[in-house]
């Protein structure tokens, strides 16, 4: 019994740390304005911090206001401002509306995990990321296993 348990043990940890899978087609989705016609709103006394010289440029990028869709179609309107950017990770508002989704908004402690930032939502098991494309917008993805949906941001202030 004892060697089973520890085999078990060794074969977790063993298993790598959760990385986000992003759908093939991902690359192929464009910034735009998506399809609700209920529209994310950020609070008004948002104040975006700039971040320090001492934190990469890669991660500095995310700093600002972002905003896009989600979910097939584009049916979900998301707003994204990262408020404050660290070397651990971001203090994020993350706002949402849809059909059936009254608009919304969330203020979360984000973690840079592997070059994403990813956040939980509260009083929910969905967790977001977020990630840097080569034309300067951003991926998103929403995920509460085993439904998810992705979309793309672009940058408005």
């Amino acid at each position: 019994m004892k060697t089973t348990i520890a085999v078990i043990g060794l074969a977790l940890l063993a298993v790598p740390a959760h990385a986000v899978e992003w759908p093939d087609y991902q690359k192929k989705l464009r910034a735009g304005e998506s399809k609700s016609l209920r529209k994310a709103k950020l609070p008004g006394s948002l104040r975006i911090e700039k971040p320090s010289k001492g934190i990469r440029s890669e991660l500095r990028a995310y700093s600002g206001v972002w905003s896009g869709w989600l979910c097939r179609n584009g049916t979900t309107d998301v707003k994204v401002a990262v408020k404050r950017v660290t070397r651990t990770g971001a203090a994020v508002v993350y706002a949402v509306a849809a059909r059936r989704i009254k608009p919304r908004h969330f203020d979360v402690a984000a973690k840079w995990k592997a070059g994403v930032l990813e956040f939980d939502l509260p009083r929910s098991s969905a967790v977001v990321y977020l990630r840097r494309r080569p034309d300067g917008n951003l991926d998103i993805k929403w995920e509460r296993w085993p439904r998810w949906c992705t979309g793309v941001l672009n940058k408005i202030r």
